[in-house]
């Protein structure tokens, strides 16, 4: 579980490195919310899957929709907190990115649990 934390909080880590001027901040979040979000489609479809086919117990699904609702709730608050960036940017030109980078790194957090949990159950490639 802790080489999945690393890998996507050193992932986050280097694409939010890579915002270094705030004309790149809000494409490249957009970025990497995206691939949080098929990230975790894929894990849930696959999840989803393998309960259907009995490869997974209820207690195991229970606790990957659990990682899953955490991981959904910090990404919709993710995606507010880049609308209000954008939102204030266009306003008033403020280049305050804290809130925003805040959000995605609890993105980056939150599907590392659910990649560190659900990863070695489902038989994921890369844990």
């Amino acid at each position: 579980m802790r080489r999945g934390l690393l890998a996507a909080m050193v992932a986050m880590l280097c694409l939010l490195a890579a915002c270094n001027t705030a004309s790149d901040f809000a494409p490249n979040a957009y970025k990497a919310l995206s691939a949080a979000g098929v990230t975790y489609d894929a894990i849930m479809k696959t999840a989803a899957t393998a309960y259907q086919n009995k490869q997974i117990t209820d207690e195991q699904k229970t606790a990957i929709v659990k990682y899953g609702d955490a991981f959904q709730g910090s990404y919709n608050l993710a995606v507010v907190a880049l609308e209000e960036y954008v939102a204030a940017k266009n306003a008033t030109g403020s280049t305050d990115t804290s809130k925003a980078i805040s959000a995605l790194m609890d993105v980056a957090s939150r599907l590392s649990e659910l990649q560190g949990y659900a990863a070695p159950i489902l038989n994921l490639k890369g844990n």
